[in-house]
């Protein structure tokens, strides 16, 4: 029987649009004690943050940060039983692909980008004033992306993970 695989993908193009490392390296450990493999993906330029959220999990995952073309990212999104993300590029790949997801959304459009099957897809922001961010860098310390807690993300995921198992 094989594990099933979850792709953990920590980084965003803009640093104001990343949940802490630490946070997905916490969901990932639980994903992992689920009995699922976790693969770290990201650009080559994000290689950093993935090692960072690799040595802050205890369970082993495979880092492929900047070794993924587009095709090969698609087809591990495909083969994965759930993404874990920012809303980023990869979110997408996964609605477009039928890939359940759970996306942590810090200062994106939520009603403009967020994957329309919620059913499949669970979407966690926080609603600020200062939403949809333009910064690069947050002057106010990320709080949209401080305010999604380690508890509801992984209670999504391990419930989002179960489902896809179940229905394999």
């Amino acid at each position: 029987d094989e594990a099933a695989l979850v792709v953990v993908h920590p980084g965003s193009q803009l640093p104001s649009r990343r949940w802490p490392a630490e946070r997905f390296a916490a969901v990932a450990d639980a994903l992992a004690d689920a009995g699922a493999q976790i693969v770290l993906t990201g650009s080559a330029a994000e290689a950093g943050l993935t090692a960072a959220v690799a040595c802050a999990m205890r369970a082993p995952a495979q880092d492929l940060a900047g070794r993924t073309t587009l095709w090969t990212l698609g087809a591990l999104v495909e083969r994965a039983g759930l993404v874990l993300c920012n809303d980023t590029g990869i979110s997408h790949i996964a609605a477009a692909l039928g890939t359940p997801s759970v996306v942590v959304a810090s200062g994106s459009d939520v009603a403009r980008w967020a994957p329309t099957d919620t059913r499949r897809h669970r979407v966690f922001w926080q609603d600020m004033d200062c939403r949809p961010c333009g910064h690069a860098v947050c002057p106010i310390g990320n709080a949209c992306a401080r305010a999604i807690g380690v508890d509801e993300v992984r209670r999504a995921a391990l419930r989002g993970l179960r489902a896809q198992v179940a229905s394999a």
